[in-house]
C-alpha cells in the first residue's frame, strides 16, 4: 500500500517536472538574458535622446483628453528618475506563452503640479510622457512594432508600465473619502467621493514599493516561483477568473507573498513543495473565511525603499479605515504601504468565482461555454447610453455599466441562479489613442449564468410580496412593470407575482425569457442586440414543433402499469421478481424518445384519427427477473430456450388479461400497450450469480453472453439514473466535445467512478486489463481494435465498452471532429451575431470527406421525420439511380373507420431496412470499403475505401470490372435496388480508373419532361443566336403561343421551394418555409390544378397553408397573358402532404376536381420587360378580395416568376380605413428550388420563435403572410 502511494506522488512529482518545463523561461539562457538587457538598454538609450525641456500639449492625444475630460494637462518633459525591470521577469515567474517584460520608468515629479490629481490631469500628463517616449522608440531601428495597450483594461491608464515619484501627491488628498472629480455645478458636500479614481493614482504612486515586497519574498525560493507558474498556468485556463475584475499574475504573487509572511500565517514555508504550495494557495483563495475581513499585507524584515516612500508610508490601519474598504470593495488587499486596496477592481462576481472551488487540471481549458449553463452576449457597440455621463467619472462607463447589468439580472433571477458573471473587455487591440475611447466597447459585454436546481430555475411562478406589503408591492411592480400580477394562491395567499408560463420541455427557457425581458424593459436595448445562447441546438431534438420528451411522463406512467402487471401474474411456473427497464428513454438520454402510437394501444383504447401513421414502432427493452429456482438447465442453448418459453407464457397472460397485443419471437416478446413496444427480455439468475462472484475468464466465457449483457446495461441504467438524480441539469455538450478530443485514449484508461468508490486494489486491476488490452499495440498500431478503454465499477475490463469502441483509425477520425466542433460550438457563442451563427453546421458532415456516397430514398427510412438536413451532392459522378421501392413506406394513410386490425398488421415493430441495408453491404464488401453511417436519423452514407494493401485479394481474385471503382460501386447499387443511389466522390487509390474526372451528380428523380423542355429550349435559343443573332430569338419569342405561357408558369411554380436564404438575411422579418406545388388534375379546358401547401421547414408534415391552383391563360380581352387562380379545398386534411406521397396514395384527378371549393384570388401575370430579372409578374386586380383574417376587409397578392424556377410572392391584408392588419411590410417572400441544405454562411429559422411557439402564435406571427384566407 505504501509503495503505491509512494508512486502515485512520483508519478505526480514526474508530471509537474514535464509541465514546468512546458512553461517556465530558461533563465539561466544567456541569450534570453542579453536579449532582454539590450532591450531595455535601447529603451533607455532612446529616452536619453529626448531633449530637456520639450513642450508637451493635447495635440499629442486629443481624442484621449476629450474623452477622459482633463484640463491643464500642459507640462515641460523631464527625463525619468530611473528605468527599470519589474514584474514576472524579476522574480522568474513568466509562465509560457504570454512572454513580456514589464519596464517600469518612474515619473519626474517636476511635470506635476500639486494638484493634478484632480480631474483627470494626473492620467491626461500620464498618456502624454508616454506618446513622447513611443515617438522616440519608434526612431530606433532595433524597435519592431510599438502598440497601445491598457493596464487591467482600465482604459484612461495606456501602458507600458510607467509610475510616478511616490511623493508626487499628498496620499491625504487621495483618501476614499476625497472627491478629485470636480463638476462644473458641484461644491463642496455636493461633490461624490472618487475611492476608485484615487486608488488608481494611488496604484501607480507605490507600485515599484509593492512590486520591492513580492521580489523580496520571492528572491532566491525556486519552489515558490515554480508554483507561482502553476498557478499562473491554471488561472490563464479559466478566461472567467484571468480577467481584469478578477486574478492576474501580480495579484496571484502577492496572494503568495501574503501566504509565506508572518501576517498570512506562514502557511507557506520553505519546507514545500511546489505542488504542496499550489494546494495550500488554491485552498486559501477558495475557502478562507479571512476574506471577509480583509487581508493586511505586513512586510518582515528590512529591504531596500526609497526615502520618498518611507516619509509617506503608514505603520498600520485602523479599524474604521478597514470598515470603510469593506463597505466600498467586495474584495479588501490592503498593499504594504497601508494606503490603498491592491484588490480594487475585483467585482462581486469575479470574487463569487474565485471563491467557487479548484481542481488539479492545470491545462483544461475551462471558459464561458464549457462553466456556464447559459452564456448571454449584449452587443452595445455605439451605444449612447453606456457613455452619456462621460467615459471616466470614479469609475469607467464600461465598469459602471457591467454592475448595472448585474444588479438588473440578480434581482430578476433570484434564486433561480448560483451564480452571474459578468466580464466586458471593452479595450480595442488595435488602439489609436490619439482617436480616444470611440473604438472602445466594440465586443459584446458576456455573462455567464450558473443555474441553481431544477426545482428554483425552471419554476413557472415567482412569488413577490403579499398583497398588505404596500411598499415592496410597489417597487415589484415597479421592476417587472405588465409581467407583475396580484393572484390568489392555493394556500390561501394574496401576493404579487409574475407568471412565466411555457410547455413542460420548454421550461429550460425560463431563464432567457425572464433575461431578456429585463434588460429589454430596463435597458431599453434593441432586441436584435441580445443574444441569447440557450435554445440554439433545441431544433435537433424536436419532431414538428414540439420535443418527444413530453411524452416521458406518459412513458414511466404506462412502464409502471406493465410493471405492476408483471408482478401480478400468477400462471406461470416462477413468478417474476424484478422489472427494470433498460431503454435509454427511460434515464431521459435518447435523442428521440418514442411517441404513442396509435396502433398500440390495448383493446383499441386511446387511438387518434391521424392523417399519416408510422409504419415502425421503436421497441422500449424492458429487463425481468423471474424468482430464483433450482430446476434450471445448466446448458446455454436450453437456456436461451427456457426463457422463450416463458416469454412466450408471459405474452400469452398478458394478452388474455388485458387484451394487450403481443408479438413474439425466439429472443424476447413485444408487448404493446398505451402507445408503446416494450420488447421483454429475461436475465437468468444463474449467469447473474457467476458474474458477481467474479470468476476466471475461463469460467466467464460459459456464462450466457445474453445474460453478461442484461447485467452490464441494468448496471450502467441504474448507474445513469443515479447520474441524473444528482445532476437533473447537467449540460456538458461543450464539455464533452473537448473531453473527446483531448483525452489521452490509447495510453490512459477511463475510470469512470461516480461514487468515488474504488479502491486502490480496483486500480490496480484495471491498470493490468488496460496493459492486456494494449499487448497488441507494441505489435502493430493499426491492429488496435478497441481504441478506448472504459472502466466502470461493474466493467472493469472494458468488456462492454470492447464491442462498441472505435478502432484507432476511427478514433482519430472521431477525435478530429470533436475539436472542430468544440472550437466551432466555442466561436458561435462568444462571437458570432445571431444573424451570422449557423448553428446546424454542428450536425453536418461534409460529404465530401468520403470517397463515394450512396444517397438513401427518403421513404425507406424507418422515421423520415427525424432526418435533419436532406444530404446533398453538388459534385462527384453519378454511377447509378433507382427508384424506391413500394414494398415499404414510412407512412400509411390514418382513416382508422372499420380498419384497425388491418392498420395493426402492418405495423412493424424495430424494422430498420437501412439497418439491414447496411449489414447487407457489410456482408457482401467486408474487405472492399468502410461504412459510416448516421443511425439515428440520415439518408446518406459514407464509403471510404480500404487500404490497397487490404484490396490485394480482391486485385487478384475479382473479375476485371471488379476491379474498378465505378464497377465496385454498380454491384452496391445490384444489391441496394430500390433504396439508394450512389455517386463516386473520388477514384479509389490503387486500383485502375479509366475514368476518374468528378463531374457533376445528377440528382434521382430531378429530371422531368418541363426541366428537359427547358434544357431542349435553351439549346434552341443558343443555336439560333449563332446562326441567325437577334432577329431569330425575337422570332422564337414572338412564336410563343397562350397556352405555352400558362405551362412555364405553372412549370415555375411547381417543385419544392423554400425561403431559406431570405430568413438567413432577415430572421426578423422572414421564416424558413417550404413551398411544394405539384400537378394535380387537368381541366376540360386544358387549366391546370395544381395542389399547393406551406409549412415551416421543419415541420413539412403539418402544412399551414393549402390551395388549389388553376393556372390558364388570360382571355384576349384581358390585358395579360396568365390567370394564376387559387381555391379553397373541401376536405384540406385528406390533401395533407400530397405531393409527398407516391401516386397511387393521392386522390384521383376526377377527386380532386370535386373537391375544388369556393374561389379566393386571382393574379394577373404578364411577361416582364426586357431587361429585368423576372420573367413574368402580376398581382390581384385593384382593391384585391374580400378578405376578414385579423381584422382585414380586403386582400391584395403580388407575384412574379423569377429565372430558375424562383418565385416571389407577396400578401397582405388591411382593414376599412387602409391600414395594413397582416402581412409582411418590407417586401416579398423570396422562395427557390429546393432541396435546402443549409449553406456554410447563412443562418437558419431557428432563431425565430418557430422551433419553440405553439402553431397557434406562429399563425399570428406570421400574420397572414401567406393569404390565411380560411
Amino acid at each position: 500500500m505504501e509503495n503505491n502511494v509512494v508512486s502515485k506522488e512520483e508519478t505526480a512529482d514526474l508530471k509537474l517536472r514535464e509541465l514546468l518545463k512546458e512553461v517556465q523561461l530558461n533563465y539561466d539562457s544567456t541569450t534570453i538574458t542579453t536579449f532582454v538587457n539590450d532591450t531595455v538598454s535601447s529603451i533607455k538609450d532612446c529616452i536619453d535622446q529626448i531633449p530637456e525641456n520639450l513642450k508637451v500639449n493635447a495635440n499629442l492625444a486629443p481624442g484621449f483628453i476629450r474623452d477622459i475630460g482633463a484640463d491643464k494637462v500642459e507640462f515641460t518633459f523631464k527625463k525619468p528618475k530611473s528605468v527599470q525591470i519589474g514584474g514576472s521577469y524579476s522574480i522568474h515567474a513568466i509562465a509560457k506563452p504570454d512572454i513580456s517584460v514589464d519596464v517600469f520608468i518612474r515619473l519626474p515629479k517636476e511635470c506635476f503640479h500639486e494638484k493634478d490629481y484632480l480631474n483627470h490631469r494626473y492620467h491626461g500628463k500620464r498618456c502624454f510622457y508616454l506618446c513622447v517616449i513611443k515617438k522616440y522608440l519608434s526612431l530606433s531601428s532595433g524597435i519592431k512594432n510599438i502598440e497601445w495597450s491598457t493596464f487591467q483594461n482600465e482604459a484612461r491608464k495606456p501602458v507600458l508600465n510607467v509610475y510616478p515619484a511616490t511623493s508626487l501627491f499628498n496620499v491625504a488628498k487621495l483618501k476614499l473619502t476625497r472627491s478629485n472629480l470636480h463638476g462644473p455645478n458641484q461644491e463642496g458636500d455636493a461633490r461624490p467621493a472618487t475611492p476608485r479614481y484615487n486608488t488608481s493614482i494611488l496604484e501607480d504612486m507605490f507600485l515599484e514599493h509593492n512590486s520591492e515586497f513580492v521580489r523580496n519574498t520571492f528572491n532566491g525560493w525556486r519552489e515558490l516561483g515554480e508554483a507561482l507558474v502553476l498557478v499562473k498556468v491554471w488561472a490563464r485556463h479559466r478566461s472567467s477568473i484571468y480577467t481584469h475584475d478578477c486574478i492576474n499574475g501580480f495579484l496571484l504573487s502577492v496572494i503568495m507573498s501574503y501566504l509565506a509572511s508572518k501576517s498570512g500565517g506562514n502557511r507557506i514555508n520553505k519546507s514545500l513543495k511546489p505542488m504542496q504550495i499550489f494546494r495550500v494557495t488554491m485552498d486559501f483563495i477558495a475557502s478562507s473565511k479571512l476574506w471577509d475581513k480583509g487581508l493586511l499585507l505586513q512586510p518582515q524584515g528590512q529591504y531596500n525603499i526609497s526615502m520618498e516612500v518611507a516619509d509617506q508610508e503608514k505603520k498600520s490601519i485602523s479599524k474604521e479605515e478597514r470598515t470603510q474598504y469593506r463597505q466600498l470593495f467586495p474584495v479588501v488587499l490592503i498593499d504594504s504601504s497601508f494606503h490603498f486596496n491592491l484588490a480594487f477592481r475585483f467585482t462581486r462576481s469575479g470574487f463569487l468565482e474565485a471563491n467557487g472551488g479548484f481542481e488539479e487540471i492545470y491545462m483544461t481549458k475551462v471558459d464561458f461555454p464549457a462553466k456556464y449553463d447559459y452564456c448571454l452576449r449584449l452587443n452595445l457597440r455605439g451605444n449612447n447610453k453606456v457613455y452619456a455621463s462621460g467615459y471616466c467619472l470614479d469609475d469607467e462607463c464600461w465598469r459602471t455599466y457591467e454592475k448595472k447589468v448585474y444588479s438588473l439580472l440578480e434581482q430578476g433571477l433570484t434564486d433561480r441562479v448560483k451564480l452571474i458573471r459578468i466580464t466586458w473587455r471593452n479595450s480595442s487591440s488595435e488602439w489609436k489613442i490619439e482617436e480616444g475611447f470611440s473604438k472602445f466597447g466594440a465586443d459584446a459585454l458576456l455573462t455567464g449564468i450558473l443555474v441553481s436546481s431544477c426545482e428554483k430555475s425552471f419554476r413557472v411562478v415567482d412569488i413577490g410580496p403579499d398583497a398588505e406589503n404596500k411598499e415592496e408591492g410597489l417597487k415589484f411592480r415597479k421592476f417587472w412593470g405588465e409581467k407583475a400580477e396580484l393572484r390568489r394562491f392555493k394556500d390561501g395567499t394574496i401576493a404579487e407575482s409574475t407568471v412565466w408560463e411555457c410547455r413542460q420541455w420548454e421550461r429550460h427557457l425560463i431563464i432567457k425569457r425572464i433575461s431578456e425581458y429585463t434588460i429589454l424593459r430596463h435597458l431599453s436595448l434593441p432586441k436584435e442586440n441580445i443574444v441569447h445562447v440557450a435554445d440554439q441546438l433545441d431544433f435537433s431534438l424536436l419532431n414538428g414543433v414540439g420535443d418527444p420528451i413530453s411524452f416521458s411522463a406518459n412513458l414511466l406512467g404506462a412502464f409502471e402499469v406493465l410493471s405492476k402487471r408483471l408482478r401480478n401474474l400468477d400462471d406461470i411456473p416462477l413468478k417474476i421478481s424484478s422489472v427494470q427497464p433498460l431503454d435509454s428513454a427511460f434515464r431521459f438520454t435518447s435523442v428521440y424518445p418514442s411517441e404513442p402510437h396509435p396502433m398500440a394501444y390495448e383493446k383499441d383504447v386511446g387511438q387518434k384519427s391521424q392523417k399519416l401513421i408510422p409504419t415502425c414502432i421503436q421497441p422500449l427493452e424492458v429487463m425481468i427477473q423471474l424468482e430464483g429456482s433450482g430446476n434450471w438447465p445448466m446448458d446455454d442453448v436450453v437456456i436461451e430456450k427456457t426463457k422463450s418459453a416463458f416469454l412466450l407464457k408471459i405474452g400469452e397472460n398478458l394478452q388474455n388479461t388485458w387484451g394487450m397485443t403481443c408479438y413474439a419471437t425466439e429472443s424476447d416478446v413485444d408487448v404493446l400497450m398505451s402507445g408503446y413496444a416494450f420488447r421483454l427480455r429475461i436475465l437468468h439468475e444463474r449467469g447473474l450469480g457467476l458474474l458477481k462472484k467474479q470468476v476466471g475468464n475461463s469460467q466467464m466465457r460459459r456464462i450466457s453472453s445474453t445474460d453478461k449483457e442484461l447485467f452490464i446495461r441494468s448496471q450502467h441504467s441504474s448507474m445513469i439514473n443515479g447520474l441524473h438524480g444528482r445532476y437533473p441539469i447537467y449540460g456538458p455538450v461543450v464539455r464533452f466535445l473537448r473531453f473527446l478530443s483531448s483525452y489521452d485514449w490509447m495510453f490512459t484508461p477511463l475510470v469512470i467512478d461516480i461514487n468515488n468508490d474504488f479502491t486502490s486494489e480496483d486500480e490496480v486491476e484495471i491498470t493490468e486489463n488496460f496493459m492486456l488490452s494494449r499487448k497488441s499495440y507494441e505489435e502493430n498500431v493499426q491492429n488496435v481494435e478497441s481504441a478506448m478503454f472504459l472502466a466502470t465499477s461493474y466493467d472493469k475490463a472494458s468488456e462492454a465498452w470492447a464491442i462498441f469502441s472505435p478502432n484507432l483509425y476511427e478514433l482519430r477520425r472521431l477525435v478530429a471532429y470533436a475539436h472542430s466542433s468544440a472550437e466551432y460550438l466555442t466561436n458561435l457563442i462568444l462571437k458570432n451575431q445571431i444573424e451570422s451563427q449557423i448553428w446546424e453546421c454542428l450536425f453536418r458532415t461534409p460529404l465530401n470527406n468520403y470517397d463515394a456516397v450512396i444517397l438513401l430514398h427518403r421513404d425507406i427510412l424507418p422515421f423520415p421525420q427525424r432526418l435533419l438536413f436532406p444530404s446533398e451532392m453538388t459534385q462527384g459522378r453519378h454511377v447509378a439511380q433507382g427508384d424506391a421501392s413500394r414494398d415499404f413506406h414510412p407512412y400509411m394513410l390514418g382513416n382508422l373507420k372499420g380498419r384497425t386490425n388491418e392498420m395493426k398488421n402492418k405495423v412493424i415493430v424495430n424494422f430498420d431496412p437501412t439497418r439491414c441495408f447496411l449489414d447487407d453491404l457489410n456482408g457482401e464488401f467486408q474487405n472492399t470499403f468502410k461504412l459510416w453511417y448516421d443511425s439515428l436519423g440520415a439518408d446518406a452514407i459514407g464509403l471510404t475505401w480500404d487500404k490497397p494493401n487490404s484490396m490485394k485479394r480482391v486485385r487478384e481474385e475479382e473479375t476485371e470490372e471488379h476491379q474498378d471503382p465505378i464497377g465496385i460501386l454498380r454491384d452496391v447499387e445490384n444489391l441496394a435496388k430500390h433504396f439508394a443511389k450512389v455517386a463516386l466522390r473520388k477514384a479509389m487509390k490503387g486500383i485502375g480508373t479509366k475514368d476518374t474526372d468528378l463531374i457533376r451528380i445528377l440528382k434521382m428523380g430531378s429530371g422531368s419532361d418541363s426541366n428537359g423542355w427547358n434544357r431542349a429550349r435553351g439549346l434552341v435559343l443558343k443555336a439560333l443566336v449563332l446562326v441567325g443573332g437577334a432577329v431569330l430569338l425575337k422570332r422564337l419569342t414572338k412564336s410563343t403561343t397562350r397556352w405555352d405561357h400558362a405551362r412555364i408558369v405553372a412549370d415555375a411554380v411547381t417543385g419544392e421551394k423554400f425561403s431559406r436564404e431570405q430568413a438567413s438575411r432577415d430572421p426578423d422579418n422572414f421564416f424558413n418555409l417550404r413551398m411544394f406545388t405539384c400537378p394535380a388534375a387537368e381541366m376540360v379546358d386544358g387549366s391546370k390544378v395544381l395542389y399547393f401547401e406551406q409549412a415551416f421547414w421543419r415541420t413539412p408534415q403539418k402544412p399551414f397553408r393549402q390551395r388549389f391552383y388553376m393556372v390558364k391563360p388570360c382571355s384576349k380581352e384581358m390585358k395579360c397573358d396568365v390567370e394564376l387562380s387559387s381555391y379553397a379545398i373541401r376536405d384540406a386534411e385528406e390533401y395533407k402532404n400530397f405531393c409527398d406521397r407516391p401516386k397511387d396514395q393521392r386522390p384521383l384527378p376526377e377527386e380532386v376536381v370535386e373537391d375544388v371549393a369556393e374561389h379566393l384570388t386571382t393574379i394577373y401575370l404578364k411577361r416582364c420587360q426586357r431587361g429585368k430579372r423576372c420573367l413574368y409578374e402580376g398581382s390581384t386586380p385593384p382593391g384585391g378580395f374580400p378578405n376578414s383574417w385579423n381584422g382585414a376587409s380586403y386582400c391584395v397578392s403580388e407575384l412574379a416568376v423569377i429565372k430558375k424556377d424562383e418565385i416571389h410572392t407577396w400578401d397582405r391584408g388591411y382593414d376599412e380605413n387602409g391600414n395594413q392588419v397582416w402581412g409582411v411590410k418590407t417586401g416579398p417572400y423570396e422562395f427557390k428550388p429546393a432541396p435546402a441544405p443549409a449553406p456554410a454562411s447563412s443562418s437558419s429559422d431557428m432563431f425565430s420563435p418557430l422551433n419553440i411557439t405553439p402553431m397557434q402564435f406562429l399563425e399570428k406571427r406570421v400574420q397572414g403572410s401567406f393569404a390565411l384566407q380560411e
